[in-house]
């Protein structure tokens, strides 16, 4: 994760109730303020003072050789603390307060991750988080080096959303005090502070990427992403107080967004498979339209050819027209199975009924008689 701490050095100490603040002159106001970073911590000085150190972010253990952290110890569980090798010895007399305007966590925003920004709603209300630490002296100049952890619980309504994690917040003096209370070693004493923040007075929003990009480091950095647009308030997720009825995240403004967002990449790629097909289905459309052509071409042609033949043999228009029609009943497909099929006699209301076999066999006979009709025609013509 990363934080912000823009305060004045006033305020950090007068918020912490310190009564010094070492090395002031490290202190630098950052509104993106990375791990390995120098940065105000509040620690214990007897049972009654409290004093600002600049201590680096990223615990080195005091048994460290190189003074090199060996893993990322950034953060630290709350439910590790009593168990775990690093942070048990710690954790029991060297508690420390990390301060800090806000923090930031990125969550999975389609194929990318968004940063967020969470703060108070008092932009300048100091937030004090739940830290320990550990001093690494450098055999060579004996110079002694400061370092802490953040530690971490589960999230509460406002950052589970968000991210899995969140850092303790200690909202309350009495909760700051006890922390600080070296007379404590057992630290599952303090189990009931490190639970997820459960005041009303926090915020989040989506920020822009710049802050991706420990370079960056202006006010951009904790804007919300639509500020110019005057939309803020579409990108806060106010947290409910205890008590309240549970919230539904699905209608809060942000996941409606980000939904609205997924659903217009879904759409894009639909899209795209659709623009795709479309590119393949002309050359597949082309050769449909060629076989097609060229079928009914041939059946064109045959046609022409038998229409010639009638006319070439002198038939009358009645004659071809009768011709084609029977040619193309001859096409027409025909079951083996007889059927049965009704003719009108030329006697009112009277019927017969033949069969197709005999039909046909009616037709065949009575071609030669209309030969010989189409003969003395001609003849008569002629004389």
């Amino acid at each position: 994760g990363r934080t912000s701490c823009t305060l004045e050095p006033e305020d950090i100490q007068k918020q912490t109730h310190a009564d010094h603040f070492e090395g002031v002159e490290q202190y630098h106001k950052s509104y993106n303020v990375a791990p390995t970073a120098i940065q105000p911590v509040v620690t214990a000085r007897g049972k009654s003072q409290r004093v600002v150190l600049m201590m680096k972010w990223g615990l080195v253990p005091s048994w460290s050789q190189n003074g090199v952290m060996l893993q990322n110890t950034n953060n630290a569980r709350s439910e590790n603390l009593a168990t775990n090798n690093l942070w048990r010895s710690i954790s029991r007399t060297q508690r420390c307060l990390a301060v800090a305007d806000g923090f930031f966590e990125w969550k999975k925003h389609g194929h990318e991750r968004a940063p967020y920004f969470i703060r108070f709603k008092n932009p300048k209300k100091l937030m004090t988080m739940a830290a320990v630490y550990d001093v690494w002296v450098d055999p060579r100049t004996q110079e002694k080096m400061y370092s802490y952890s953040v530690v971490t619980t589960s999230p509460n309504e406002i950052m589970a959303p968000i991210h899995e994690r969140m850092p303790v917040i200690l909202g309350t003096e009495e909760a700051r005090a006890a922390w600080l209370d070296t007379s404590i070693e057992d630290v599952s004493k303090l189990s009931h502070l490190m639970i997820p923040y459960q005041g009303d007075d926090l915020f989040a929003f989506r920020v822009d990427k710049t802050v991706n990009y420990t370079g960056n480091d202006s006010a951009n950095c904790i804007k919300p992403l639509e500020e110019k647009s005057g939309t803020i308030n579409r990108y806060f997720l106010p947290l409910r107080k205890v008590g309240d009825s549970p919230v539904k995240h699905e209608h809060t403004s942000v996941v409606k967004h980000e939904k609205k967002e997924e659903e217009e990449e879904e759409e894009e790629e639909a899209n795209v498979k659709v623009a795709r097909q479309q590119q393949q289905s002309p050359s597949r459309k082309r050769g449909r339209d060629t076989r097609h052509t060229d079928c009914q071409a041939n059946n064109d042609s045959d046609g022409i050819k038998q229409e010639q033949q009638w006319m070439d043999d002198d038939l009358s228009a009645a004659e071809i027209a009768d011709a084609i029609a029977a040619a193309e009943a001859e096409q027409t497909p025909t079951h083996t199975t007889p059927t049965t099929t009704t003719t009108t006699a030329t006697t009112p209301q009277t019927t017969t009924t033949t069969t197709t076999e005999e039909a046909e066999a009616s037709a065949t006979s009575t071609e030669p008689a209309k030969k010989k009709q189409r003969t003395d025609h001609t003849n008569n013509t002629t004389t």
